[in-house]
């Protein structure tokens, strides 16, 4: 089940570390997309993830083929849902995705002709998705760390 960010206010301190370090992906459309990104960010545990059902779907194109998904979920999670292998280890074959919340881009995909991570972008109506380029390469082979200093917290032992 889709989770979405619920803030508990009598934890929370106002501090906007939730605002200010998190590029939230689903700010610019006012909704959550349930990654999680804002509850690991926040010092206070003030954010927790609830479980949330979805009905409506969303009309996108992946890899040249049309499909229906339900809204409000990351591209990640689209991919899982479609059947596409997302792997957490570089010793397992698929999507990289070892940081689940947009800092190191190893997950990144081609989306609407821009390279995004895919674990924090909201899949909306009308979207394109390529998970290879034109040489068969995956976008992911771009990745770097540094862009969230939450993943690079959550993921410190990865960087020894």
């Amino acid at each position: 089940m889709p989770y979405i960010a619920h803030h508990i206010l009598e934890k929370c301190h106002h501090c906007h570390t939730c605002l200010k370090i998190v590029a939230c992906p689903g700010a610019e459309y006012d909704i959550c997309i349930g990654c999680g990104a804002c509850v690991l960010a926040c010092p206070h545990q003030a954010i927790e993830l609830v479980a949330e059902e979805r009905q409506e779907e969303v009309s996108i194109e992946v890899d040249g083929k049309s499909v229906q998904v339900t809204e409000r979920l990351s591209v990640k999670e689209v991919l899982q849902q479609l059947g596409y292998n997302v792997a957490n280890s570089l010793t397992e074959e698929g999507l990289f995705a070892p940081c689940q919340v947009g800092a190191c881009s190893c997950c990144a995909v081609v989306i609407d002709g821009i390279v995004r991570p895919s674990c924090v972008t909201a899949a909306k109506d009308g979207m394109n998705i390529r998970t290879k380029e034109d040489r068969g390469r995956l976008p992911a082979q771009y990745c770097g760390w540094g862009r969230n200093t939450v993943a690079i917290e959550k993921n410190r032992w990865w960087l020894h």
